[in-house]
């Protein structure tokens, strides 16, 4: 599974989608988050930009109380997400809600 995160990190640093974030996740931000996720998992096109950033923001809430990214994937994939879907939330999350959730990758 940290293969396939690290092969997902690098396709979305190839493509330009992971950026570095403002410190403030707005409506901009959202909307990027949205773009970088539905790009690197375009399946995820079928869930409504709000689902996903709450979804975001509740793994870094869980990030944030002592887990490690591959257990919200794990977590992801258990809610229903397929692997590609939950890796490139998780690391979307991390990009855009929780920077400093990234050593842990």
């Amino acid at each position: 599974m940290k293969k396939l995160i690290a092969i997902t990190t690098a396709l979305l640093i190839g493509a330009g989608m992971l950026l570095a974030p403002p410190a403030s996740a707005g409506v901009r931000e959202n909307k990027l988050f949205y773009k970088m996720v539905t790009t690197a998992a375009p399946e995820l096109k079928f869930v409504s930009r709000y689902r996903l950033v709450k979804t975001a923001k509740a793994t870094c809430r869980y990030l944030r109380s002592g887990f490690m990214p591959m257990d919200a994937v794990e977590m992801g994939m258990d809610s229903g997400f397929s692997t590609n879907e939950a890796i490139s939330l998780v690391a979307g999350a991390i990009t855009f809600y929780c920077p400093e959730q990234e050593d842990y990758i």
